[in-house]
């Protein structure tokens, strides 16, 4: 019984690794958008990603729950985009 929950806690583990992973590489490809699309439709990209993103982490980490989500991703997800959008600002990479 105690391998059996030892098993259950690394799949749990290894789906918020997952999640967590995904929501960052997604975030800065949004802060990045901007150079390609504008400011106006860079917004609109970075929600439809962050939704798009959400559904997929869930589905391949077998979990219906919001919280879940919001722990690890949403939040993740906010925080990278905005740094990497900053970041990308003051490289100059965005004009």
């Amino acid at each position: 019984m105690n391998k059996a929950r030892q098993v259950l806690a690394m799949n749990e583990l290894n789906a918020s690794r997952f999640s967590v992973g995904l929501h960052t590489a997604v975030a800065i490809i949004a802060g990045y958008i901007p150079t390609m699309l504008g400011t106006d439709l860079a917004m609109a990209a970075g929600i439809v990603l962050l939704i798009v993103t959400g559904m997929v982490a869930k589905k391949m980490a077998n979990r219906k729950e919001t919280k879940w989500w919001l722990s690890n991703g949403l939040a993740l997800y906010l925080l990278v985009w905005f740094v990497a959008g900053i970041y990308f600002y003051n490289t100059g990479l965005l004009a």
